[in-house]
């Protein structure tokens, strides 16, 4: 399976292909996926929503008016199989960020698609009672094989990073190196480096609220991770 990355405003649309077939996650934009499509000669088997906000389902209802393709939008209780993919892909029930946000997992492909749950250096907002629920979630995503490639929903690998190295855990040099990459990345015009589970577990402070450092920077004594999590997400509210 091969994965393309379209970007509209902050918004990663992804795009999967194989065997001449297409599958799209988080079509924000009809027509830059009918081009990628028609640029590539594929035919749309299904759209993958990893939640209902406007700004990941836009072009959803164009798509599948033109190309009559399968909409996938909530949790399943089998794995699903694409003609695109070498495996299944399961369907990870991950609420927070909304109470219907899941995340793809193709498993033989090594590789998860997160949408608002899980960024690159952060994570989403939770909803207005999400809170527990998105901790839960991002718990689940730990749990994945760690060379597990992750694609986020948004790119603000830069601002989330830039907190986590000056306000959640100051003293981790991996997370310093990783910011001092992304910034030069993003200087120079190129891709921000891909991540993974491995990356985000040693460097992401909302996956890191058991590590003492991080649990003091939110102001809360070590030994409770969940009060600790909610803590720094509250301020990264307001940073």
């Amino acid at each position: 399976m091969k994965v393309d990355t379209l970007r509209w405003r902050d918004n990663f649309i992804y795009c999967l292909s194989g065997r001449g077939k297409a599958a799209v996650v988080d079509p924000s934009d009809a027509s830059m996926v009918c081009r990628w499509l028609g640029d590539c000669g594929l035919t749309l088997e299904a759209l993958l929503v990893t939640h209902g906000h406007a700004d990941h389902t836009g072009g959803c209802a164009e798509l599948e008016r033109r190309f009559g393709c399968a909409v996938y939008t909530g949790v399943r209780p089998e794995p699903l199989f694409l003609a695109c993919a070498a495996g299944p892909c399961r369907v990870l029930h991950t609420p927070g960020h909304t109470e219907d946000s899941v995340c793809y997992w193709f498993e033989s492909e090594g590789t998860v698609f997160t949408g608002d749950t899980l960024f690159a250096g952060g994570c989403g907002r939770p909803a207005p009672t999400g809170m527990e629920r998105l901790w839960r979630s991002l718990e689940t995503l730990k749990t994945l094989p760690g060379n597990t490639i992750v694609h986020c929903g948004h790119d603000y690998t830069v601002d989330n990073l830039e907190f986590a190295a000056e306000v959640a855990e100051p003293g981790n040099r991996a997370l310093r190196r990783r910011l001092d990459e992304a910034r030069r990345a993003e200087e120079s015009g190129r891709p921000i480096p891909p991540s993974t589970i491995r990356l985000e577990c040693e460097t992401n402070p909302f996956l890191r609220a058991e590590i003492p450092e991080v649990a003091e920077s939110a102001g809360v004594r070590p030994g409770d991770p969940f009060r600790a999590f909610a803590a720094l997400r509250e301020m990264k509210n307001r940073w």
